[in-house]
């Protein structure tokens, strides 16, 4: 099941909104919506837009994927030194970013 779907469901469970609810709030059929999230069925990005609104989901606190400390350490000491500060550097601006927009939410 994609990890998309295993967060909205998740976060569903957590605010005990039911599949009922969330089709009446999100304006779709309630039959496809648990196709959907019960993994049988694609998602549209704009159906996935939709839920997050409506639940209040970030993006930003949701990233579909995990990567295990050990393997990046792997994949840096394999890089040459001009990649490691390059890609350090853009690491430091994204996290200004994130700070910034987390604190825009809080405002």
């Amino acid at each position: 099941m994609h990890s998309t779907v295993i967060y909205i469901r998740k976060a569903l469970t957590d605010r005990k909104i039911s599949y009922a609810k969330l089709s009446e709030l999100i304006s779709e059929d309630e039959s496809k919506l648990k196709r959907i999230l019960g993994g049988s069925q694609q998602m549209t990005l704009e159906m996935r837009d939709a839920i997050f609104d409506v639940l209040d989901l970030k993006m930003l606190d949701h990233l579909p994927y995990d990567l295990h400390p050990k393997d990046v350490m792997e994949i840096w000491l394999r890089m040459p030194h001009k990649m490691q500060h390059s890609l350090f550097i853009h690491m430091h601006a994204i996290n200004r970013v994130v700070e910034d927009a987390r604190k825009q939410e809080k405002e």
